[in-house]
């Protein structure tokens, strides 16, 4: 919680962390930091999942979460965890 007038200079710190967050992880195979944790569309698993969720509950669910990276669009367990103290100190 932060004071209407504090909001800007909060959100600014808010992406300033996300960013270094961002920078700290890479992709396996091209080292590119445009990943993100989703749910795998690629299981057939989570498409059946999916499916019957949805048609019994009224929402869908996916099961299976990998990283994918959005630049060789492939998908892995675990990114490449970089020094996040270098990124701090460049911050």
């Amino acid at each position: 919680m932060v004071l209407e007038e504090d909001i800007p200079k909060a959100t600014e710190i808010l992406n300033a962390l996300k960013e270094i967050k961002r920078k700290s992880f890479a992709c396996p195979h091209c080292g590119s930091h445009n990943i993100e944790y989703i749910t795998s569309n690629r299981k057939t698993s989570n498409l059946i999942f999916s499916l019957l969720t949805w048609m019994f509950g009224n929402y869908a669910i996916g099961v299976h979460q990998v990283w994918h990276c959005f630049d060789c669009n492939e998908e892995f367990k675990e990114p490449v965890e970089l020094n996040t103290q270098t990124l701090y100190e460049e911050e």
